[in-house]
């Protein structure tokens, strides 16, 4: 995708849409397991959010999010 930086909320979550997949390479199954998506800036969610749908549909019990940062 391209950089969220310097898009809006609308354009940045058509960017990340769709952007995230779960393949599973030989290690264990996301299924049924609880998630911590760790992000370095957190603007609108767009990102934290489009990532836990796709671990949503792979199977995730509960996804949460922690942000190092928050922007304005």
């Amino acid at each position: 995708t391209q950089p969220q930086v310097g898009l809006d909320s609308a354009d940045r979550r058509e960017n990340v849409q769709g952007a995230f997949v779960y393949q599973s390479r030989g290690g264990g199954a996301v299924c049924s397991q609880r998630i911590l998506v760790i992000d370095d800036v957190c603007t609108t969610g767009s990102t934290l959010d489009a990532c836990a749908c796709a671990l949503k549909q792979a199977g995730v019990i509960s996804v949460w999010g922690i942000t190092l940062a928050k922007a304005r």
